[in-house]
């Protein structure tokens, strides 16, 4: 599994964030109860939610030239025309995807092709 460029920074502050904490934690009560454990588990759990943020896995697309990949993982909940005001200035279709936090956000061409 890779992780992106930009997730390294991040990556490392919580790293270091959750670490402060458990050690303070720590040192003010020093005996380990039950609650300790719960704090642990809940760090752990954190970190790992970070590092999963940030992954890039590799994709194979076995798509041929008339294929459309989805541009990104998670879920689609609106297909609808909307006017594009800006750039086309035109009427287009307009794919919303919603990414929670257990997807990959990283998003992919969906067609191959020349940007003009």
């Amino acid at each position: 599994m890779r992780i992106h460029r930009e997730g390294y920074q991040t990556i490392i502050i919580v790293f270091l964030f959750v670490a402060a904490i458990l050690l303070t934690f720590n040192h003010i009560f020093p005996d380990q109860t039950w609650f300790h454990l719960i704090l642990y588990a809940l760090g752990l759990w954190f970190f790992i939610m970070i590092v999963r943020f940030f992954r890039s896995p590799a994709r194979n697309l076995n798509g041929g030239e008339n294929i459309i990949s989805c541009p990104a993982d998670g879920k689609i909940v609106v297909i609808e025309k909307t006017f594009e005001p800006e750039y086309f200035k035109d009427e287009r279709i307009q794919v919303s995807i919603f990414m929670s936090a257990r997807n990959v956000h990283v998003n992919w061409f969906p067609v191959s092709g020349m940007i003009k």
